[in-house]
This record gives structure tokens, sequence and C-alpha cells, in this order.
């Protein structure tokens, strides 16, 4: 019996992925305006991916000034990275840093 292993790639390349699969639907057809406005929110969500907005530097701002000073505890800095990561996909702004690390 062959043993399958899923394709392992960042959340970045699955919406590449999509963005792919969208605009082979833009064909003809009656989804074909679906899927066009498909491919085109998920072009505009990749082009915007690695700029932060207004709340990841807020978010960013609050935990830093928040903090004693960087530490190099490998928990500490994934609760950090969560917390501006969470600010930049769910456009929220921690009020403290309690706040981000859940």
């Amino acid at each position: 019996m062959t043993t399958l292993h899923p394709i392992r790639q960042s959340p970045v390349e699955d919406l590449r992925n999509a963005l792919q699969i969208a605009e082979l639907w833009t064909g003809a057809g009656p989804d074909a305006d679906a899927a066009r406005d498909i491919a085109r929110l998920l072009r505009h969500a990749i082009s915007q991916l690695g700029e932060p907005s207004l709340e990841t530097v807020q978010a960013a701002s609050t935990l830093v000034r928040e903090s004693d000073g960087f530490r190099e505890d490998p928990r500490w800095i994934r609760d950090l990275c969560q917390g501006i990561l969470d600010a930049q996909i769910k456009g929220t702004i921690p009020p403290t840093w309690s706040g981000a690390a859940r």
C-alpha cells in the first residue's frame, strides 16, 4: 500500500493555488463572473501579504512597549510573532500583551 504524504507549503502558496483554480474557472459559463471576482480578491490578498496594516503596526507597538526587553526565549518570540500576525490577518489590535497571547 502506498503511503500518501500531504504537500507542506506556506499559506501564501495555498492562496496562489486557489488563485490558479479560480482563474481556470473564469471561462464561459454561469459561474465565470464569480470566479473572476474570487480571482481578483485572491490576487489582491496575495499582493498585500507583505505590507503591514495599521493594526499590525499598532499591535507591534503595544506588544513591544509592554515587554520588558527582548528575550532569547523561543516561547516569547513565538508569542510576539503570533500577536503581530494575528493583527495582520484579523485586523485586530490586542489591548495588552496578555490580550495577544491567546
